[in-house]
């Protein structure tokens, strides 16, 4: 059948202001079904704009919505789930690197897309009893000063393991002498704490059938002048080996 147009009535794929700090989304008692790893052709006549979500059963905003600060986090449950293929379940977008500019978040990437989360509390999405889709926070643009460390060109050399792109606080012990992060907050790299997850190309996220209840902590400048006053970066580092910027 052809499209209902519903979405040039309420754009799913326009933010249109900032993200609600309190908002949550959740989806329960519905069937997605033959969804495609492709636009369905009904959507020929549709500009590309909006027919970015038609192609996974559910997708983040992507970055022509300009949600750049942060999106709802996602709950799932008592779902149908009906010739979807696996690649079609879901897809994490990154940030635009255009975003990477003094007005909106200087040198790094703006973090609202790399922090989705999507929990399927019953198994009826990613199956099993049930885990989560977790974003790729490790991901850096090409055209990002963070996640490189300091023997990159971009960076000052000399120390092969300083990172000059986290909080200072990190980098140093109690003592003022230099700590190598390579083999403490950075082991195991950037991004979410993921041990047993499986990293899913085409859903450009990490799919965790682990026992691990992720829940997703915001950070907000809510001061008059957090329009002009950086407070970034702010990193959250794990016990395993992860910091997430």
């Amino acid at each position: 059948s052809s499209s209902n147009m519903a979405p040039l009535v309420f754009s799913w794929s326009d933010g249109g202001a900032y993200a609600a700090l309190y908002g949550s989304l959740a989806i329960e008692d519905s069937t997605f079904a033959r969804f495609e790893t492709s636009p369905c052709s009904s959507t020929a006549g549709v500009s590309r704009k909006l027919k970015t979500a038609s192609d996974r059963a559910i997708s983040s905003l992507p970055p022509s919505a300009g949600q750049a600060d942060s999106s709802l986090s996602t709950t799932t449950r008592r779902l149908e789930v009906s010739a979807v293929p696996r690649d079609a379940i879901a897809r994490m977008h990154h940030p635009s690197p255009s975003w990477i500019n003094q007005a909106d978040c200087i040198d790094m990437d703006c973090d609202g897309p790399k922090h989705n989360l999507i929990r399927d509390v019953d198994g009826t999405l990613i199956g099993g009893s049930g885990g989560t889709i977790l974003p790729e926070a490790e991901h850096f643009s090409s055209k990002s000063f963070f996640g490189l460390p300091y023997k990159d060109g971009i960076n000052f050399g000399g120390q092969p393991f300083w990172y000059p792109n986290v909080p200072a606080v990190m980098r140093s012990d109690m003592q003022g002498f230099p700590v190598n992060l390579s083999a403490t907050s950075l082991r195991n790299g950037y991004g979410i704490t993921r041990e047993g997850c499986t990293f899913r190309d085409a859903w450009m996220a990490w799919e965790c059938l682990t026992p691990t209840v992720y829940q997703r902590l915001i950070i907000e400048n809510v001061d008059a002048d957090h329009e002009i006053r950086r407070v970034s970066p702010v990193a959250v580092t794990s016990d395993d080996g992860y910091t997430d910027l």
